[in-house]
C-alpha cells in the first residue's frame, strides 16, 4: 500500500493532472463568477487580458522546453549536447558539471527576457485595450498587474526548465496543487467580497510572483554547484541554445502569436457579445488544451532521457501510449462541453454564452490538428535535438492571415479555425508527420492505426451526433 501511494505521489503524470484540475478552478469556479458579477466591460477586458496571458509564452523564445531538454540529456550522462554516442546503459550518470553550466548561463538568458517582456507585453496590452478604456485609472492598473506578474511568470520558467528537466516534475506538479490552490480559494474570496477587475487582477498577480519565489527555492534544492565553466563551453551552449531558440522563436511567433494575435484583433471588429462567446469558448478550449497535454507533456523528460540514451524503441511505444491518451481526453472534454457547456452557464445566470454550433464545430477541429501536429513535432524534437519546419510554421501564420483577411467578410467570426485549419493542413501537419515517420521507419497506418485513425472516426461520429442532437437541446 505504501508503494502505491510513493508510486502515486511521485508520478508525473498523476500530479500534473491534480495541478491541472486546480488550475481548472479558475475555470468550473472563478470563471463563471466573472462572468456573473463583472459588467460587460469588465467581462470583455477580462477576457482580453486572459488573452495577453496566453500570448506572453512566445516571449519565452522556446527557452523552456529547449532548456529542459537539454537539461535532460546532461542528466542522462550526455558529454556533448549534440552528440548521444558517447551514452550507454553501463555509463549514464547525471553529467553535473554540464547541468550547472547550462544553469549558468540561462540566468543570462532569462534577465534579458524578463526586461524585454515589461516592455512589449506593456506594448501590446496598451494597443490591445485603449480603445475599451478611457479614462478609468483602475482598468489600467490591472493591466499593469498583468505586466508585471507576465515578467516574473516569464522568469520562473529558469528555474522549471531545470526542475522538469532533472525529472523532478512530481515535485513541481505538487507544488502547484497547493499554491494554485490557494490562488484560486483567494479569488473566491475576492469575487465574494470585492468583485471588481483590479482587486482580482492583483490578487492573480500576486500569487504569481509567490510562485516565482517557490520555484526559486525549489530549484536551489536540486542545483550542484560547480566551478566557474570554461569559455569554451559557455560558448558551445550559447551556440546550442541560440540555434534551438531561434527557430523556436519564430514558430512562436508565428504560431501562438498569430492565433492570439488574430484573437485580440476580432475582440476590437466584431459586437462585444459575439466577441465574448468567441473568446470564453477560446478560453475554456486553451484549458481543455491544457488538461489534454498532461498524459504526454509531463513524460517529455523521460522521453529526452531515454533519447539520450538511445532506447528508441521503449521511447516510440511510451510516446504511443501518450499520444492516444491525450486525444481521448480532448474527445471527452469536448463531448462534455458540447453537450452540457451552455446549459451550466444558463444554471449560473451567466451573461455570456458559448458560440454557436457551426463556429464551436470548426475550433474542433483546428483543436484537433493543433495538438496533432505539436506531438508530432515534439517527437521530432526530442528525437532530434533539432527545431523543425520554423520556415513552414512562419507559411502557415501567413496563409493563417491571408485567408481570414479574405474569409472574414464572408464567414466573420468562423473565418478564425477555418483559416487556421486550412494554413496548418496546408503548410505544417503533413510535413511535420512524414518526417516523424521517415525517422522512426513506420508508415502512417503502423504508426497511427490506434491513435489518429479511430479518433478521427470517433470526431466524425463526434460531429454528426452535434448536428443531430444539439438543435434539440438548445
Amino acid at each position: 500500500m505504501i508503494k502505491v501511494l510513493n508510486r502515486l505521489w511521485n508520478s508525473p503524470t498523476l500530479t500534473t493532472w491534480a495541478s491541472l484540475v486546480v488550475i481548472s478552478t479558475n475555470t468550473i469556479v472563478v470563471l463563471p463568477m466573472i462572468l456573473v458579477k463583472f459588467s460587460t466591460i469588465e467581462t470583455k477586458i477580462y477576457l482580453v487580458l486572459a488573452t495577453i496571458i496566453q500570448f506572453k509564452n512566445i516571449f519565452d523564445f522556446g527557452l523552456k522546453e529547449n532548456l529542459s531538454r537539454l537539461f535532460s540529456y546532461a542528466n542522462a550522462g550526455v558529454k556533448n549536447l549534440n552528440e548521444f554516442s558517447s551514452v550507454t546503459e553501463n555509463n549514464s550518470a547525471p553529467n553535473s558539471e554540464l547541468i550547472s553550466t547550462i544553469f549558468q548561463r540561462s540566468k543570462l538568458y532569462y534577465r534579458y527576457i524578463f526586461l524585454f517582456s515589461l516592455l512589449f507585453i506593456s506594448i501590446l496590452t496598451y494597443f490591445s485595450l485603449r480603445s475599451s478604456i478611457v479614462d478609468q485609472m483602475d482598468f489600467w492598473y490591472a493591466c499593469l498587474a498583468v505586466v508585471i506578474g507576465s515578467a516574473f511568470f516569464l522568469y520562473s520558467n529558469l528555474y522549471i526548465s531545470i526542475l522538469i528537466g532533472l525529472n523532478k516534475v512530481a515535485l513541481v506538479k505538487r507544488w502547484e496543487v497547493l499554491l494554485k490552490g490557494l490562488s484560486a480559494l483567494s479569488l473566491v474570496v475576492v469575487m465574494l467580497i470585492n468583485p471588481t477587475l483590479l482587486s482580482f487582477m492583483l490578487v492573480l498577480n500576486i500569487w504569481i510572483i509567490i510562485n516565482f519565489f517557490n520555484y526559486y527555492f525549489l530549484a536551489k534544492r536540486v542545483i550542484i554547484k560547480k566551478d566557474s565553466p570554461k569559455i569554451h563551453t559557455t560558448s558551445s551552449i550559447d551556440k546550442t541554445v541560440f540555434n534551438l531558440s531561434w527557430r523556436s522563436s519564430i514558430a512562436g511567433f508565428a504560431g501562438t502569436g498569430t492565433q492570439q494575435g488574430l484573437n485580440l484583433l476580432i475582440a476590437n471588429l466584431v459586437p462585444v457579445d459575439i466577441a465574448n462567446a468567441y473568446l470564453l469558448t477560446d478560453r475554456i478550449f486553451g484549458q481543455l488544451k491544457e488538461v489534454s497535454r498532461a498524459p504526454f507533456y509531463s513524460k517529455i523528460p523521460e522521453f529526452a532521457k531515454l533519447r539520450g540514451q538511445g532506447k528508441i524503441a521503449l521511447m516510440i511505444k511510451k510516446v504511443r501510449f501518450s499520444m492516444g491518451f491525450s486525444y481521448v481526453v480532448n474527445i471527452l472534454g469536448l463531448i462534455i462541453l458540447l453537450f452540457f457547456g451552455n446549459i451550466i452557464l444558463d444554471l449560473i445566470g451567466s451573461k455570456v454564452h458559448l458560440v454557436d454550433n457551426s463556429v464551436f464545430s470548426l475550433m474542433a477541429l483546428f483543436l484537433f490538428i493543433e495538438r496533432y501536429t505539436a506531438m508530432h513535432t515534439q517527437l521530432y524534437t526530442f528525437m532530434n535535438n533539432a527545431i523543425i519546419a520554423h520556415f513552414r510554421i512562419i507559411a502557415t501564420g501567413s496563409l493563417t492571415i491571408i485567408l481570414m483577411y479574405v474569409l472574414f467578410p464572408i464567414f466573420s467570426i468562423k473565418a478564425l479555425p477555418l483559416s487556421s485549419s486550412i494554413a496548418y493542413l496546408t503548410f505544417f501537419t503533413v510535413y511535420v508527420v512524414r518526417k516523424n515517420y521517415d525517422e522512426i521507419e513506420q508508415s502512417f497506418f503502423t504508426f497511427e492505426k490506434q491513435l489518429i485513425i479511430p479518433v478521427g472516426l470517433l470526431f466524425i461520429i463526434f460531429v454528426i451526433l452535434y448536428e443531430i442532437l444539439i438543435p434539440h437541446t438548445q
